[in-house]
């Protein structure tokens, strides 16, 4: 029995994304800080994802403690067909396999319920772990941002990477049960 599991967050998880996107690892890692002012308008109408607006946040927990593991901020630009995602999982699971499915799911996730041909991260150039992760997990690196980013007292690079969805479903596909578990959330 699967006992992690992905799903929209909803205002329960408010503390938590405001927590996870201001920490000083994900904002050094290039991620940007989320106000409490914007995450509430994220949240106006009670819902945390909403493709067409272009926002939204995507939660990993543990189905049978409901301890949240990670959170993912997804920002898409539907005319273009593609989504920029940024986060990833707590400290505390670094160097976990959560890391790599959590990606993967959230990745299947949108490739099977929105019309979006690619994904894409920017990724600070000093973050050699980050880089490293992703092209493990099939990403392509597909250019260099320079001077993109303000962190540490300097503006540093940002390496882009990206996955279209052949690729991506190329290497992980999408079994029936995972065509049903990614539309059930």
């Amino acid at each position: 029995m699967k006992t992690i599991d992905i799903r929209l967050a909803d205002s329960s998880d408010m503390s938590f994304l405001l927590d996870i996107f201001s920490s000083t690892a994900f904002v050094e890692n290039g991620i940007r800080r989320v106000s409490e002012d914007a995450l509430k308008k994220s949240v106006s109408d009670g819902f945390f994802f909403d493709f067409n607006s272009g926002n939204g946040f995507v939660v990993l927990f543990d189905k049978t403690t409901s301890h949240r593991m990670g959170a993912v901020k997804v920002s898409t630009s539907l005319r273009n067909q593609y989504v920029t995602i940024s986060g990833g999982v707590t400290e505390e699971y670094y160097g976990t396999p959560h890391s790599r499915n959590f990606l993967r799911d959230v990745m299947m996730f949108l490739f099977l319920n929105y019309p979006i041909e690619r994904v894409e991260m920017n990724i600070l150039a000093t973050n050699v772990r980050s880089v490293k992760f992703h092209h493990k997990m099939g990403f392509v690196q597909e250019g260099i941002k320079r001077r993109a980013w303000f962190n540490d007292g300097a503006l540093q690079d940002q390496v882009v990477m990206g996955m279209l969805k052949t690729e991506f479903m190329k290497l992980y596909g999408a079994t029936p049960l995972e065509k049903a578990l990614s539309l059930a959330c």
